[in-house]
């Protein structure tokens, strides 16, 4: 539940990853921007949760998500949110890890999970990996 409130109280930004993206004008050239993923069809929660056979609803956005869903998979709560850039998949993981659990990463999403042997099963169902 805490890393649902340190994930859910940062959605309260206004700017989107997109948004910042687009104006370089006034950006820190010391600072990086974030690396784009490949070129690949936006992912949506519900699609991976429905091939992971993970039954909940969409909850909206959390820290440098796009979308996020809250689901149980095999009676273990799982969160899976998607992002625009592998930077900010990283960043959430990392920020969530301080919280316990364990992660699993694919390209463009992330997902918490309370149990290591969910995780490992949630990772073979959607082709990731155990962080």
């Amino acid at each position: 539940m805490s890393v649902a409130l340190l994930i859910g109280t940062a959605a309260c930004q206004s700017e989107t990853p997109a948004a910042n993206a687009a104006d370089t004008s006034t950006a820190n050239p010391a600072s990086p921007s974030p690396t784009p993923s490949p070129s690949v069809a936006r992912l949506h929660v519900a699609d991976l949760m429905a091939k992971a056979g993970c039954k909940g609803t969409i909850i909206g956005t959390q820290l440098y998500s796009f979308e996020t869903g809250r689901c149980t998979l095999s009676g273990v709560e799982v969160t899976i949110a998607a992002f625009d850039t592998a930077t900010l998949r990283d960043d959430w993981v990392k920020a969530a890890k301080q919280f316990g659990g364990s992660y699993v990463t694919g390209q463009g999403w992330a997902a918490r999970v309370e149990q290591a042997d969910t995780a490992e099963t949630l990772a073979r169902l959607l082709g990731g990996k155990v962080a």
